[in-house]
């Protein structure tokens, strides 16, 4: 389910050069705003709770999973996946810093559970990690989730 979603959506890029932790919150949010997957407000709001409460959402060293609420801008689940071209500081002194960032949509409190353990069972592996950190093409990196 999620191979497909990423492939048929275009919501992996590779080496994504950007400044810092709102940037790179950004460039998740365009790939499911131009899917339609959320209003483009979305990140805004996520950049916002990021600036009140802190990055809560990384959730293993070197991995962003950045999300709001559904009333932020989430028309539908989804799920966008960008690699980093140089690591970013989010200001989680544990798991700093960032070189995978997975933007989560989910529209309710349960609808998103099954893309949620495919991206779970990814994370739980270094070598699915790693190998989404070396992946050159878009077709290296959806090899993963078979």
């Amino acid at each position: 389910m999620l191979k497909e979603m990423l492939q048929n959506h275009n919501l992996i890029r590779l080496e994504a050069d950007v400044e810092d932790w709102k940037e790179a919150i950004v460039r998740g949010v365009e790939l499911l705003s131009k899917a339609g997957i959320v209003e483009y407000r979305y990140g805004d709001a996520i950049i916002e709770s990021t600036e009140k409460v802190g990055p809560y959402y990384v959730i293993c060293p070197g991995v962003a999973m950045p999300h709001s609420r559904p009333e932020d801008g989430v028309k539908e689940n989804g799920i966008s996946i960008i690699t980093l071209k140089k690591p970013v500081y989010f200001g989680n002194a544990d798991n700093d810093p960032v070189n995978i960032v997975i933007s989560l949509a989910a529209k309710d409190n349960t609808s998103h559970l099954d893309m949620m353990q495919e991206v779970v069972a990814l994370l739980s592996s270094r070598s699915c990690i790693d190998r989404l950190l070396e992946a050159k093409t878009i077709d290296e990196a959806l090899a993963i989730f078979n």
